[in-house]
């Protein structure tokens, strides 16, 4: 048995330990099958690569005691699991839970013999060896095949810098090889980088926990199109974040010498969590938060859950809501409800130091306090519009995605069209997590496509059914303890 894990974040890192576990605890150790062979790729540098990208500097609300595993946790050094137990009520930074958590568990899982972690490896295509899409029968019989891309830097010498830097891969990693070929860039004077491709094959298992940061943004403009000159921004990190606004000082922000106006586009937790970080910049002048609902005094923008045990959220929502309607509101933010961009402009061309936003009403006439300016001038955008997954990569599997969430179907339809309160949620189960391609199964936040109802705690929960009916051994939450017996003394 081979398994291909797509992504080591927490869910993916989370299912390597449930199969070695439920693997461990086999009732019957004498005739139990060969412990599977796991390789796990990761677009990134190191383990939580997507944290460290995007919101290293922001704290989550759940605390530590949601956001780790038993079964993960008996793996890491005594002393660094006793730290983290020592704080079950803190709520770690993206930075910190990576330090403390995602790092260690990674190595520790890199250590033992049946598991290969393969970095700056991204997933391109998936398929099955023998089969095509539209093969309706024996796709069971036939294990996945996977074109990856693997980015490898180098020091650029006197030779190579006057010579082709395109190189060529000949082998995989993990489950299988395969040839590919490479073709390499310059990235900056003193470094060459080369892409090279290859085949990854023979896995009998793959499971995608490769999040939710599509290549492509959700866009701001209306019904979630562009804006006319949108685009022109992607990339464009000085006017443009698709992140949440660090939780940092102004002594951190070198650019932050001048007074800045920024606009933010959203309205859930992650726009709340921008506004709520920029206001508190001393050099922030104006904060445009727009979005398309419209909040009143007597249906506020976030409902506040009365003795929330997540209380960083709590007072998140009552601070936010105050915001717009309160008697604490900040003057430096405006709230612009039912508002919709129709049009971004440079001042100035591609060098600008402005943003000029054009506006106009999402329901035009409709009844609401204040009024939705025709235009508006920024230095930065912060776009929290929401996530979505990344569905290129399973185009030639059977994969049934829900057509409103773009989740896989049948969880999708489990936690109908809302999703509710995060904490309310549950794992639905193996017979929900299975795909209508065998073998194959979409864990973690990727498994809610652009539904924002996920907490890590169900990623940890998925990844152990899923590895109970891989290994066909059920772990109770009371069995989670994991031996490390693999690491040298």
């Amino acid at each position: 048995m081979s398994i291909l894990i797509v992504g080591a974040g927490p869910a993916g890192l989370e299912a390597a330990s449930a199969i070695l576990k439920s693997h461990q605890s086999s009732p019957d150790p004498a005739n139990q099958p060969p412990l599977p062979s796991i390789t796990i790729i990761e677009r990134g540098s190191s383990a939580g690569s997507n944290i460290l990208s995007h919101w290293p500097n922001v704290s989550l609300f759940s605390p530590w005691r949601l956001n780790v595993s038993s079964s993960s946790l008996s793996l890491l050094p005594p002393a660094v699991a006793q730290k983290i137990n020592s704080q079950p009520s803190a709520c770690p930074t993206g930075a910190e839970y990576c330090d403390l958590y995602i790092s260690p568990l990674s190595q520790i899982l890199s250590s033992h013999p049946s598991v290969t972690i393969s970095y700056n490896t991204t997933l391109v295509s998936l398929s099955r060896s023998q089969a095509l899409k539209k093969s309706m029968l024996g796709r069971a019989d036939s294990n996945f095949v996977a074109l990856v891309e693997t980015t490898t830097t180098a020091p650029r010498s006197v030779e190579n810098s006057n010579s082709d830097s395109n190189s060529n891969s000949d082998s995989g990693v993990g489950g299988g090889a395969g040839v590919g070929g490479g073709f390499g860039a310059g990235a900056g004077a003193g470094v060459v980088v080369t892409v090279s491709e290859s085949i990854l094959q023979d896995f009998t298992h793959v499971i995608d926990c490769s999040g939710a940061h599509h290549p492509t943004p959700t866009f701001f403009g209306r019904g979630g199109i562009p804006a006319v000159g949108e685009r022109s921004l992607v990339g464009d990190a000085h006017h443009l974040c698709n992140d949440i606004a660090d939780d940092l000082t102004d002594d951190y922000f070198d650019e932050d010498t001048k007074d800045n106006c920024y606009a933010v586009f959203g309205s859930g937790y992650s726009a709340a969590t921008t506004v709520r970080n920029l206001l508190g910049r001393k050099n922030t002048l104006r904060v445009y938060w727009l979005m398309r609902r419209v909040p009143t005094e007597d249906s506020p923008l976030y409902p506040v859950i009365e003795n929330d045990i997540l209380p960083s959220r709590a007072d998140l929502c009552s601070s936010s809501n105050e915001l717009g309607f309160g008697e604490e509101e900040d003057e430096r933010c405006k709230v612009l409800a039912n508002a919709c961009c129709s049009k971004v402009t440079r001042v100035g061309g591609a060098d600008a130091e402005f943003i000029t936003l054009t506006l106009e009403e999402l329901i035009p006439e409709l009844e609401q306090e204040g009024f939705v300016p025709d235009e508006i001038r920024v230095h930065k955008i912060y776009n929290n519009v929401g996530l979505k997954p990344d569905q290129s990569t399973t185009e030639e599997l059977q994969v049934h995605y829900c057509y409103a969430s773009q989740g896989p179907m049948k969880l999708a339809a489990s936690l109908g069209a809302g999703g509710g309160d995060c904490l309310a949620q549950v794992s639905a189960g193996i017979d929900v997590l299975k795909s209508p391609e065998p073998n194959f199964f979409i864990l973690g936040i990727k498994s809610y496509g652009r539904n924002s109802a996920y907490l890590l705690k169900l990623g940890f929960d998925q990844a152990k059914e899923v590895a109970a009916f891989i290994t066909g051994v059920e772990v109770t939450m009371e069995e989670t303890m994991v031996s490390n017996n693999w690491i040298d003394s």
